[in-house]
């Protein structure tokens, strides 16, 4: 019985334990350290960009959203040139939902959520790097409850053009 409840309290503590954002610990895998395995059935969500070809400096607004009536509660967003972080997001401090997150040497290189509330959708404003040539994906997780995610969503290509 001891045991049932140390393995409750742990999941307790892993799904309220970054109510307030994803920690930078996580940027390379995108797991959210919760005390589960990634959903293997298609996402509810998706991530969608309005532009498919930016210079540099330029912007490409994100969506993170549910494709129905489910809600998540948790993200993590990064653009991708292969396993590279690039670029740089640009939040407004008033924003209840979206905070940055310096990954990997970067600054403000992801995007992580403030609270645990639920949310239909996000809008986030990514800069373009200079002097960085290819092709971006926009790549995620979603976290509907703390044992229910997905990880390694992508969004369309966004081409890096000088």
């Amino acid at each position: 019985m001891l045991h049932f409840f140390t393995i409750l309290a742990a999941a307790v503590v892993a799904v309220h334990g970054f109510s307030g954002g994803a920690p930078a610990s996580v940027c390379k895998s995108l797991l959210p350290g919760h005390p589960a395995e990634p959903q293997a059935t298609p996402s509810p969500f998706r991530i969608v960009v309005n532009k498919s070809t930016v210079k540099p400096g330029q912007e490409v607004m994100v969506i993170m959203e549910s494709t129905n009536d489910k809600r998540f509660k948790g993200f993590l967003l990064q653009a991708r040139i292969n396993d590279e972080i690039v670029g740089h997001f640009d939040v407004s401090d008033v924003d209840k939902n979206i905070q940055t997150l310096d990954c990997l040497g970067g600054s403000k290189n992801a995007i992580t959520h403030r609270n645990s509330d639920d949310k239909k959708a996000i809008v986030a404003k990514w800069i373009a790097p200079e002097n960085v040539k290819g092709t971006v994906k926009f790549v995620g997780t979603f976290v509907e409850t703390g044992l229910v995610f997905w990880v390694g969503e992508t969004s369309e290509e966004v081409s890096l053009e000088h």
